[in-house]
């Protein structure tokens, strides 16, 4: 319900946003963040988990799932998405690339939480 409540809000003001952050008033740089804004927070739900699952995983001292699920979302998962999205369908893909690696790792994050209960 909070993510749908702020993701609306930043939908109905995701022109200001932008214009904080484009201070020249660059009005291509204003139509691409403005389209890639609602794109990229997709991902907040996911990213938050992960961020929670990681910390639960280093408090239960279970650190080889914590690490990898912060290699995953770092750098093995991210990358290769960010290149192979971008080529397939430009911007957007670009823009796209952040929530599905948090949904990727979110998905493997939640199959290390299963293989041990104790979590």
């Amino acid at each position: 319900m909070l993510f749908r409540s702020v993701y609306g809000l930043l939908a109905l003001l995701k022109g200001p946003v932008v214009a904080a952050f484009n201070r020249d008033g660059d009005a291509l740089l204003q139509r691409i963040a403005e389209e890639g804004l609602l794109l990229y927070f997709l991902a907040l739900p996911f990213a938050g988990w992960n961020i929670v699952l990681s910390g639960c995983f280093a408090a239960a001292e279970r650190t080889i799932p914590a690490q990898v699920l912060s290699l995953l979302r770092g750098l093995v998962v991210i990358v290769p998405a960010a290149f192979l999205m971008a080529a397939l369908w430009g911007m957007e893909g670009a823009w796209l690339s952040f929530p599905v690696t948090e949904a990727l790792v979110f998905a493997v994050g939640l199959v290390l939480a299963r293989s041990r209960p104790d979590l």
